[in-house]
């Protein structure tokens, strides 16, 4: 799974990434709940490790945008990609609210139909866009 900047994915990649590091007992590294210690060579290396992870999994348009120096640590680098997709919320918004609207079904299966549908309501429902329903009068 690669976080693309014009892709409805970000809410998958964030799980993602969230029960990799869940996995590995090193999700302090990007919420914040231990302070960065970048001089404690063992905590270094596990930073840079998660940052791997990080640079294996996005695109290089989201990097070139959130990468700001060699010294950051991963918790910045998760505040950046987090910030760099909420703070465009509407305009992701138009772009995905787009997508939803103007679906065909075409040669998809009804499975993949319904599967993207569902990717792109889940995307406007983290960006604070939810789908409404619609009832026939």
């Amino acid at each position: 799974m690669t976080l693309m900047m014009k892709s409805s994915i970000y809410t998958k990649w964030v799980s993602f990434f969230k029960s990799m590091c869940g996995k590995f007992d090193l999700k302090s590294h990007i919420n914040g709940t231990v302070a960065p210690h970048p001089q404690d060579p063992d905590w270094d290396q596990v930073d840079c490790c998660v940052c791997s992870w990080f640079i294996d999994s996005v695109d290089n348009s989201v990097l070139d945008l959130t990468m700001t120096n060699n010294d950051q640590t991963t918790r910045n680098l998760w505040l950046t990609f987090k910030g760099l997709f909420r703070a465009n919320k509407q305009s992701w918004a138009i772009f995905l609210s787009h997508d939803f609207h103007s679906m065909t079904q075409g040669d998809s299966s009804i499975t993949e139909y319904c599967s993207r549908m569902k990717t792109l309501a889940d995307a406007l429902r983290y960006i604070g866009h939810p789908v409404q329903d619609s009832s026939m009068s």
